[in-house]
């Protein structure tokens, strides 16, 4: 847990300070720091703007999948997986995860 709020830490100090805050990879490195924090919420808005400044980013769409995932936002989740395979058919991850949601019981 410490060391996932090291990396916000980082990943805000870097988008603060530095000289191109419009880097995909430090919003997707923060959102995924605040996922393993379980601060969803905030790790969605975080790919959202990682996906902003590269909309075909498959890593922040399949990381904003799991997010949406775990607030139960199942259909939205099931979205942005499906955005993750349109941009890579190869990404195993966004495959399995899309499969492993298709299968949850949902209420």
């Amino acid at each position: 847990m410490l060391h996932s709020f090291l990396l916000i830490t980082h990943y805000s100090l870097l988008i603060t300070y530095s000289a191109n805050p419009n880097y995909a990879y430090t919003w997707h490195g923060r959102g995924s720091a605040l996922c393993e924090l379980g601060k969803h919420q905030e790790a969605i808005a975080s790919f959202d703007k990682a996906l902003k400044i590269q909309p075909d980013f498959t890593y922040a769409w399949n990381y904003r999948g799991w997010a949406l995932e775990n607030l139960k936002r199942y259909n939205e989740a099931l979205k942005s997986y499906e955005k993750a395979i349109q941009f890579d058919s190869n990404n195993r991850s966004a495959i399995d995860n899309r499969k492993r949601l298709l299968k949850k019981p949902r209420r």
